[in-house]
């Protein structure tokens, strides 16, 4: 376990925080629809790609293409299904982490209004706050060399302020 110099808050080791978002999204059932199939030919063929593997399974070859991502169209119910894979899918080395940009992208789009967020318990919003804490101080490098620098500050600030109002509720 790594302790940031960041105070008294502690932030998380890779596989320990692997292990916390799958235990905190465990619950989270596959829907029968991912995305409303009837919209369009485009929306069809996301929620094909979806319904076609599962969250253990989904690569690259079905996320990693941020012009045809079907993750933009999802459901709230299909976004907590698979965040346990756009997570793996970040921290994926092999990939050296292409798909990192477009994890943060969604965990900041629409800041803490996002249609998203608000389907999220409590224990979701922590630890997906640790998340984005383990990027911004564990992955500083990799952050900048990525040009993510700002959207890591962003995540955080979102993700803070998400946790703060799940303590605020409690």
């Amino acid at each position: 376990m790594r302790e940031a110099d960041l105070g008294m808050m502690r932030v998380p080791e890779k596989q320990e925080l692997l292990n916390e978002i799958n235990a905190a999204f465990a619950d989270c059932r596959r829907p029968a629809e991912f995305v409303n199939a009837a919209h369009c030919e485009e929306c069809a063929e996301h929620n094909e790609t979806l319904t076609n593997t599962n969250r253990d399974e989904i690569s690259l070859k079905e996320l990693g293409m941020a012009g045809w991502d079907p993750m933009c169209f999802v459901k709230p119910a299909g976004f907590l299904y698979y965040f346990p894979a756009m997570v793996r899918l970040a921290f994926d080395d092999r990939s050296d982490n292409v798909y990192l940009g477009q994890l943060l992208f969604h965990c900041t789009y629409e800041g803490v209004e996002s249609r998203f967020f608000k389907h999220f318990n409590a224990s979701q919003v922590k630890v997906t706050a640790d998340l984005m804490r383990f990027f911004k101080y564990n992955w500083q490098r990799k952050i900048y060399l990525h040009g993510l620098t700002d959207d890591v500050d962003r995540a955080v600030a979102i993700w803070e302020n998400l946790e703060r109002q799940a303590c605020e509720r409690r």
